[in-house]
Order: C-alpha cells, then sequence, then structure tokens
C-alpha cells in the first residue's frame, strides 16, 4: 500500500497548484480527482500533465471516481460508459494504475441494457 492524498481535498484549487503545494510538502503520491485531470486536460495534453507529475516528484497512483455505470439506464448509462470508455487510455497513458469506481447501486437493478453496455 502507498499512501497518497487525494486532490479532491483541494477542490477549488487548480491542478496546477495543487500539485505544487503537495510536492512543496513532500507528498509523493497521490489520489488524482478526474474532474481535476479533464480541467488540466482541457487545455494541456496528457505529455503535459505527466510531465508536471515527473517535474514535482509526484505519482498518481489512483484516480477518482467513476459513478454512473452501476445505477444509471438507457441513454444516461450509455453517456456514462462512453465517458468511462474515454478516461481509460488517459489514465493508462498517465501511468494510473488503479481507478475508483464509485459503489452507486441504491437497491435493485432493472433488466434494462442499453445497447453497447453489455
Amino acid at each position: 500500500m502507498r499512501p497518497a492524498l487525494a486532490t479532491v481535498c483541494s477542490l477549488d484549487a487548480s491542478l496546477e497548484t495543487i500539485l505544487e503545494d503537495y510536492a512543496a510538502g513532500h507528498c509523493e503520491a497521490i489520489d488524482l480527482w478526474l474532474g481535476h485531470a479533464e480541467g488540466f486536460l482541457a487545455q494541456h495534453g496528457v505529455a503535459a500533465l505527466k510531465e508536471r507529475f515527473e517535474r514535482h516528484g509526484i505519482a498518481p497512483v489512483a484516480a477518482s471516481f467513476q459513478g454512473g455505470l452501476l445505477t444509471s439506464q438507457g441513454e444516461a448509462r450509455l453517456e456514462h460508459w462512453k465517458h468511462f470508455e474515454a478516461r481509460l487510455p488517459v489514465l493508462r497513458d498517465l501511468g494510473v494504475p488503479v481507478l475508483v469506481i464509485a459503489g452507486d447501486a441504491f437497491g435493485p437493478l432493472s433488466a434494462q441494457v442499453s445497447a453497447g453496455c453489455r
């Protein structure tokens, strides 16, 4: 096990600021909140984010979180799965070995399944 600080703890800060601040505090491993990553990646490439991790000596040991895969139905479920599938190559390219999937099942799931989500 490797202790890691979750970037969601610094929700209002930019990912660049978070990495600088966490590195200053000698944090070497993070649980990367996907909202931060996607905000950064909207303006920069995956290589730029990977470079920042390396520059600050921080390893993204996990990413949090992916929800909506278990309870959503119909078109909403299809959208959650598309989002999930788009995130996987980014996490692979960043070297993030773990993705936290939110256990968002609040009751019995129905038999309804969207095309492409089997």
